[in-house]
């Protein structure tokens, strides 16, 4: 088809600005003429690509992508977005190649030394992580971008805040806090500030609450070296500002959180809580934020929260807040604050009169927009509100409904999951980053105490389980050899595999929440660490709800007596399965009460929202703020 240059233009700048205002489907159609006229136009390839994948067709965006970086092998810009493409995917080998290849034809590219940031995090290469992150600094000003200043100040944050995932031993948490303390005092000496919000938060956010020191004072400064340096972060609802309450209105609560419909703890724990609140008394509405990762999927909606009215919040900080604030909710209830920087973002707001977080993340927010905690009197000492920012409300019961698991008696299978029969199998069931090297003297403890023993781990094949691997070995010596590392399973496998070992081993000083639950319903006993810290709690409470001392540790040496005693003799273990059996029902089947302590919670604060609401009419009629 014979097209002259002036109409090819007219096309092209049609297409991008389609693109741009978001009407990707007609802008594929300009894209695709332009290719039929020219179908080496590699730069027409790659918007057609990008359109497609806002399309969410995947498959189409890889193959224009693919077909850009044909016509023009030095392209960078379809490299950048085809190793995206490839890492939500997870196809990590080929965008380690890719872009590799990329930054050394174009190491100037700030995005190409961010992709390679995020691969070496994935590795956790801590070296390779802070080298890319700072190239990715280092060329921020020599791509053209309207926010340099913000994206720089954003990754040094980033890059100095940044904390271990895994602790190759006790030397390296101390370093990695120096290291945190050292540079959150020298951000709090800055003046340092910019326009716009970040794109992300570091991590210590969120691995704080996984090592073996208190969070709350570091987290009270680093939020608020974040409303100093992006000060947008700070705003205010105007309905919080004129805080009238319309007569007769149903209490508005809202609950924000992107795990509610999705396969994850949150939603296992709160879901059946969240759909039981919705009533005729108030209304629940569920601001749904963006997966916080690409392979979480969705459950039954219907089943699992019922008829809850749900809002999508995008992305962007700056309309997610006013999405929110025009729905007018008088409590808002983060189920989880650090988990994804969206929420820590939003959480700087002021988006309700009052707002609430519940322990989805069992660690203070350090936020003072942030007004309670619900926490538990099962989980927590009588001096817990030392640890927090927010006012602490304890539940007399346990702060979350969990389902029993439904199952079939499980047979004895060892060779399905190619584990020894002849041996003592212990399970150190949890996500490796859990795994404290505190933890190293359990394992030596029971391997010297129990020649049969075998400690299982899973997620075998992982940069993690290599890293916990190497540290087992300089540790434990040669008694490393009987830890074994083995593949995760779907989760109805999960169940299968539980009922194959001997005894879990709980971590510390973050317990399992999620593993203990399905242990119990599997009456398989695990031995955990006697905590009153809501992270490292969770066991505790639940084994004394259950009135089974039997798997409570007081110290390490009771740890280890205890794990192998239960390992080494089936009579016990059988007395123990019994136990919980008998009084697993103290668990699961408290809904009602569960239910009745967060609607008292729910009630208390809702009349002090309406005296509060009372006194400012009062003040506005007679004109004084007394």
């Amino acid at each position: 088809m014979q097209v002259n240059a002036q109409t090819l233009n007219k096309w092209y700048k049609q297409a991008v600005s389609l693109q741009s205002d978001k009407k990707y489907h007609p802008a594929i159609t300009y894209f695709e003429k332009v290719i039929k006229a020219v179908p080496n136009h590699f730069a027409a390839w790659n918007l057609l690509g990008y359109s497609y994948l806002k399309m969410k067709q995947k498959a189409k965006a890889y193959e224009c992508f693919k077909e850009a970086l044909k016509w023009c092998p030095e392209f960078f810009p379809a490299a950048v977005n085809l190793a995206e493409l490839m890492l939500q995917d997870n196809h990590v080998v080929q965008a380690k190649e890719l872009i590799i290849h990329f930054l050394k034809l174009h190491p100037q590219v700030a995005k190409l030394h961010y992709l390679h940031y995020t691969l070496a995090k994935k590795d956790l290469n801590k070296r390779e992580t802070d080298l890319a992150l700072a190239n990715y600094i280092k060329y921020l000003s020599s791509e053209d971008t309207d926010n340099i200043e913000r994206d720089r100040l954003n990754w040094q944050l980033l890059l100095d805040l940044e904390l271990e995932e895994f602790l190759d031993n006790l030397e390296s948490e101390k370093s990695a806090l120096c290291h945190l303390h050292h540079n959150v005092q020298n951000w709090m000496k800055k003046q340092q500030s910019t326009q716009g919000f970040p794109s992300t938060v570091p991590n210590c956010l969120f691995y704080l609450a996984y090592y073996d020191t208190p969070a709350k004072e570091l987290l009270q400064d680093i939020g608020t070296i974040y409303r100093k340096v992006f000060p947008q972060l700070t705003w205010t609802s105007p309905h919080c500002i004129n805080t009238t309450m319309a007569p007769h209105r149903k209490p508005k609560i809202g609950v924000l959180s992107c795990y509610l419909d999705k396969f994850h703890a949150v939603s296992f724990s709160l879901a059946p809580l969240v759909k039981a609140l919705n009533n005729d008394d108030q209304e629940i509405i569920y601001f749904r934020l963006a997966s916080g990762g690409s392979s979480m999927h969705e459950v039954n909606y219907k089943e699992t929260l019922g008829n809850i009215k749900c809002v999508d919040i995008p992305s962007s900080i700056e309309e997610a807040r006013h999405i929110i604030a025009k729905h007018e909710v008088d409590i808002l209830w983060y189920t989880d604050i650090c988990m994804t920087p969206q929420t820590y973002l939003l959480a700087h707001a002021r988006l309700a009169p009052i707002q609430c977080v519940s322990g989805g993340h069992p660690c203070t927010t350090g936020l003072d927009t942030i007004d309670y905690f619900f926490s538990s009197t099962l989980l927590e000492d009588k001096d817990c509100q030392e640890r927090y920012t927010e006012k602490v409300i304890p539940l007399p019961t346990f702060p979350a409904i969990y389902e029993d698991f439904i199952h079939k008696d499980v047979p004895h299978n060892r060779a399905a999951f190619n584990l020894p029969e002849d041996k003592n199998l212990y399970f150190c069931a949890q996500m490796l980053f859990k795994v404290h090297p505190k933890m190293d003297t359990i394992f030596k403890g029971i391997l010297e105490a129990d020649p049969r023993a075998v400690i299982l781990f899973s997620y075998a094949n992982t940069p993690i389980a290599e890293r916990l691997k190497q540290r087992l070995k300089q540790s434990l010596g040669d008694l490393s050899e009987r830890c074994q590392f083995i593949p995760s399973v779907p989760q109805h496998q999960f169940f299968f595999l539980l009922k194959q070992v001997d005894v879990l081993l709980d971590t510390f000083p973050f317990s399992g929440g999620n593993t203990l639950m399905q242990s119990i319903s599997m009456l398989v006993p695990t031995v955990t660490l006697v905590s009153q810290e809501l992270r490292g709690s969770v066991g505790t409470a639940l084994y004394r709800l259950m009135g089974i001392e039997e798997c409570l540790a007081c110290d390490l040496q009771d740890y280890i007596h205890k794990s192998i005693t239960i390992a080494g003799d089936t009579a016990i273990r059988d007395q123990i399965a019994q136990k919980i059996r008998d009084n697993k029902y103290l668990v699961f089947d408290q809904n009602e009460s569960i239910l009745q302590a967060y609607q008292d919670a729910f009630a208390m604060l809702q009349q002090k929202l309406n005296e509060t609401y009372l006194l400012e009419e009062t003040a506005r009629k007679y004109g004084t703020t007394d």
